[in-house]
This record gives C-alpha cells, sequence and structure tokens, in this order.
C-alpha cells in the first residue's frame, strides 16, 4: 500500500502514557494530603482541649431552658400533648441553668451572659408564679412550697 501524502498520519507518541500515569500520580498524592490534612483539622476541633463553640453554648442553654418552660406548664409535655406543671423538674432545670451562670462566670461573652441572666430571670418569676396562683397548677403541685434556692 502506498501512503498518499494527502492522508492524515497518526503519530504515537509513547511518552503520553508516561505522562497521564505521573498526572494522575500527582493527583492521588494530592487528594490524599488534602484528606490528611482534614482528618488531621477534624481530631484536632474534637480533642477534649476544644472550647465549646458559642452555638453550643446558645444550644445548651435554650434546651434547659425549654425543659424548665415545658415544666412550668407553658408548653405542652410531648409525651402527654398538654400542659402539666412539673414545678420539681423546673427547679431541676433551673438549678443546672444557675450552676452554668456560676462555672462559666467571667468566661461568657456579653450576648452570652445577658442571654443566660434574662432566661434565668424570666423562668425564676414564672416559677415563683406557679405557686401565687395555685389554682392553675394540679393539686400535687399547689401543695409543694417553693423553695428560697431558685
Amino acid at each position: 500500500m502506498i501512503n498518499d501524502s494527502n492522508e492524515p498520519q497518526i503519530v504515537v507518541d509513547d511518552d503520553w502514557k508516561e505522562r497521564v500515569r505521573a498526572e494522575r500520580e500527582a493527583e492521588r498524592a494530592k487528594r490524599q494530603a488534602q484528606e490528611r490534612a482534614a482528618e488531621s483539622e477534624q481530631a484536632r476541633s474534637t480533642s477534649s482541649g476544644r472550647a465549646p463553640e458559642p452555638d453550643d453554648f446558645a444550644m445548651l442553654v435554650s434546651m434547659l431552658a425549654t425543659q424548665a418552660m415545658v415544666a412550668l406548664g407553658k408548653f405542652p409535655d410531648p409525651l402527654q400533648g398538654h400542659a402539666v406543671v412539673r414545678p420539681d423538674h423546673a427547679k431541676q432545670a433551673i438549678g443546672m441553668l444557675t450552676m452554668l451562670e456560676q462555672k462559666t462566670k467571667g468566661n461568657l461573652s456579653a450576648e452570652e451572659q445577658q442571654m443566660l441572666d434574662h432566661l434565668l430571670h424570666e423562668l425564676r418569676l414564672l416559677y415563683l408564679a406557679v405557686y401565687k396562683n395555685p389554682q392553675e397548677t394540679p393539686p400535687a403541685a399547689a401543695e409543694q412550697e417553693p423553695s428560697d434556692e431558685v
């Protein structure tokens, strides 16, 4: 067969295979380095010495305040579907918030401290209101006297 000069010729370059392999290997090494860096960063952030994120603190305070509000009958009890007053549970949640306030004193931002102070003030007022209006509380709750520790 005669090679016509008008026909395109295919030139096989043996180096291209080696270049593709080297590029793939470089990409794989880069990806592995990024994964190791991400794992290292995740390990550092989950270590016991990590300070809690601001959202973590706000979530904890909100969770305890919500428990107190449910126990004071301001929200329906999720298990019973209606409001149930449980002053002992409310007292416990308010006590936990008070302990949290004492243990974090001087370590909170101004916003966090203000949020905690405001919630504790509101919850303490609601707790006392349960005892001022015994007709609104169930008989078992109305018989209990509020303690001075709240």
